[in-house]
């Protein structure tokens, strides 16, 4: 609403709008200054002048909210890459310390002890054994899925016990984090069942260890491990 003025007044306002509008102009993240106009275009009555500048400082003000957010979006992605590679570094650091262990461990813990030997019955997936032919726990770069996804694993190779076999015929991959927990030692024997119908699938001891290390080759082997036979394909479930 326009007040009362003198025209020595209106005359000051009329050199402070255009003294305000060039700087406006040159400062467009100047809110102080759009508030000093839109008071004096008040005063003055200019209500269509009013109402543009309170537009174009909230314009200002969104845009510049738009840019925080921008510039946060961008810091939150950076950050989330930051942790993505601190987790492959991780990885690859406990990938490393498993390998360090499994190498440097003595042969003896890699066999069950008398008070560790236990008899289970374990769920195992099959499709590995029907759909890829056997293989060797040493061709590391023929395996069905990639040297890379023998990194860090560990190949359990199993003896029928249960039928007359003089040689072990299976190898059941699990991930390793060294020397293996004492379910998974040379020694013990289990019951096999399907993973989905439970039936009985046979009995099994665990002669021998094939331990593979972060770039995929074999670190280390216990055991009987087929002598570079080729095995049937397995993993537990």
């Amino acid at each position: 609403m326009a007040t009362t003025l003198s025209e020595g007044e209106e005359a000051q306002l009329a050199q402070t709008i255009e003294m305000f509008e060039v700087i406006a102009q040159s400062q467009p993240n100047d809110y102080q200054t759009l508030e000093i106009l839109k008071e004096a275009y008040s005063k003055l009555g200019r209500e269509v002048d009013v109402l543009q500048t309170e537009a174009d400082a909230l314009q200002k003000e969104a845009d510049g909210l738009n840019a925080a957010a921008k510039e946060l979006a961008e810091q939150a992605e950076a950050m989330v890459k930051m942790a993505w590679d601190k987790r492959s570094q991780i990885r690859k650091l406990r990938l490393e310390t498993a390998d360090a262990k499994v190498r440097s461990a003595d042969d003896a813990q890699f066999y069950a002890t008398d008070e560790e030997l236990e008899w289970s019955e374990r769920p195992y997936i099959l499709p590995f054994g029907r759909e890829y032919a056997k293989w060797s726990p040493f061709d590391v770069d023929e395996h069905p899925f990639g040297r890379d996804w023998l990194t860090g694993m560990m190949g359990i190779v199993v003896l029928r016990t249960d039928e007359a076999r003089s040689r072990p015929a299976r190898i059941i991959f699990s991930s390793s984090s060294g020397v293996p927990h004492k379910s998974d030692k040379i020694g013990q024997e289990f019951l096999a069942r399907h993973d989905q119908t439970g039936a009985k699938l046979g009995v099994y001891r665990i002669v021998g260890l094939v331990l593979y290390s972060p770039n995929g080759s074999v670190a280390r082997t216990i055991g009987d491990v087929g002598g570079g036979s080729k095995l049937s394909l397995n993993t537990y479930k």
